[in-house]
């Protein structure tokens, strides 16, 4: 008998385990009332003859969609490359990281032109929505859409106080913390403010060359937004906002790819050691050509990796440059004025954004500072070298001093400004029109 209390116990459970799953099954499959503005207008996302997927902040809460990244296993044809910032849709995108050529995939920020994404990777605490519209949509966005859309809306103000505070805590000493408060300030005048403080302190990889820092993911991050909204009389509404976005942090990626899998060699191609310069060139055990130039190497702050640490470690790397990422400006301010006419709309929409974007690297991806290409014996140079050497030569014929401090730095300061008027339908009839 107990056996069988035990079996009908367990099958009450999984009855019970099953009939909630496919409730919470259900309720995911549910299709709520969901409003988008694709076309520029208030509208049912069903009634929308155009190829969307529409992500609420509740939807991306519920699912996790917390990135850019993310939101492109959620929607076909999507693809974004976060290292570059490039979007494309069906396979057209902008091809290059250069933010100032026209892009295939048009982004929009509550309706301001940029070709920047990353905002619509911020927390849903900040953002209503995220429309991306797959396929051609040059007729209400422009030559830059031949692609798709990516529209971005911000969360409004509210006509009720609210306040909430949000905070996240990971391994590797992320932490992050997001507040937003919204509320009336005077009749008519309503206020929001929201943003987030992101730190990871701990990186994924180890830098051996001594006192410089790791890489991989350490994130310093901010972001805030204010927003003003009004309504002016019983026909009119104003809406402003202002949004700053900063970053500083290291990336690294995986075990440092620019790495070789092999030693360091010193880019010997023939027996006449004809010289080729690569990356990490006379970075070898021997430190020299055979070993003829004992102590030639030198490395930043003492370093003293003669091969791939990643070939150890797959975590460790030496370079006297790690790399980081500064967006030092991203500043955005946008405004919306709409005025209601009886079967009409007449709305503006204008904006400013800046955007200063820098990187920093090591290109030959190790810590040598200088070092020496050694005078090859039975060369012209070795020969006129030992003469040189014996007295008996007046050409000065040394070995060559090469300064590897290979490092580089990417920049890119842009600016956009937008206007855009639009006089668009609101009636219930058949025909439903927009112009602009």
């Amino acid at each position: 008998m107990q056996s069988k209390a035990f079996l009908l116990a367990t099958s009450f459970l999984a009855a019970s385990a099953m009939g909630l799953s496919a409730q919470a099954q259900n309720a995911m499959n549910t299709i709520d009332e969901l409003v988008v503005t694709a076309e520029k207008r208030e509208q049912s996302l069903q009634d929308v003859p155009v190829a969307i997927s529409a992500f609420t902040s509740r939807q991306r809460d519920l699912v996790g969609i917390s990135t850019v990244q993310d939101l492109t296993n959620f929607t076909p044809g999507f693809v974004y490359q976060s290292s570059n910032d490039r979007a494309s849709m069906r396979g057209i995108g902008r091809l290059t990281n250069v933010h100032a050529v026209d892009g295939a995939v048009s982004i929009y920020n509550d309706g301001l032109f940029t070709t920047s994404t990353i905002l619509a990777g911020s927390p849903p605490l900040d953002v209503e929505r995220v429309e991306i519209l797959r396929g051609p949509q040059g007729t209400l966005y422009g030559r830059n859409a031949i692609g798709g859309t990516v529209n971005t809306i911000s969360v409004r103000p509210t006509k009720e106080p609210y306040a909430e505070v949000r905070g996240i805590i990971e391994s590797f000493n992320f932490t992050n913390l997001q507040v937003a408060i919204s509320g009336p300030i005077a009749e008519g005048l309503r206020m929001r403010f929201s943003g987030y403080k992101l730190d990871q302190r701990d990186g994924y990889f180890k830098n051996v060359t001594p006192g410089l820092p790791d890489e991989g993911a350490l994130r310093d991050e901010y972001q805030f937004q204010v927003q003003f909204e009004a309504d002016l009389g019983e026909n009119a509404e104003f809406w402003a906002a202002y949004r700053k976005l900063a970053w500083h942090n290291r990336g690294g990626p995986g075990a440092r790819s620019g790495y070789r899998g092999d030693e360091f060699s010193n880019g010997r191609l023939d027996p006449n050691y004809s010289i080729v310069y690569s990356s990490a060139h006379g970075l070898t055990r021997e430190t020299g050509l055979n070993g003829i130039v004992p102590g030639s190497l030198k490395q930043f702050n003492g370093a003293t990796s003669t091969s791939n640490p990643a070939l150890v470690d797959n975590r460790t790397f030496s370079t006297n440059i790690p790399q980081r990422v500064r967006l030092s400006g991203v500043n955005l301010f946008t405004t919306n004025f709409v005025y209601h006419m009886p079967t009409f709309d007449v709305k503006y929409v204008g904006g400013y954004q800046e955007y200063k974007y820098n990187l920093y690297g090591d290109s030959d991806f190790t810590a040598v500072e200088s070092y020496q290409i050694p005078l090859a014996p039975g060369s012209v140079c070795g020969t006129v070298g030992g003469l040189f050497s014996a007295g008996l030569s007046p050409v000065n014929c040394t070995p060559l001093k090469v300064n590897a401090n290979n490092g580089y730095h990417y920049f890119e300061y842009q600016k956009w400004y937008s206007h855009e008027v639009n006089i668009s339908s609101t009636d219930d009839g058949p025909l439903q029109w927009i112009v602009g």
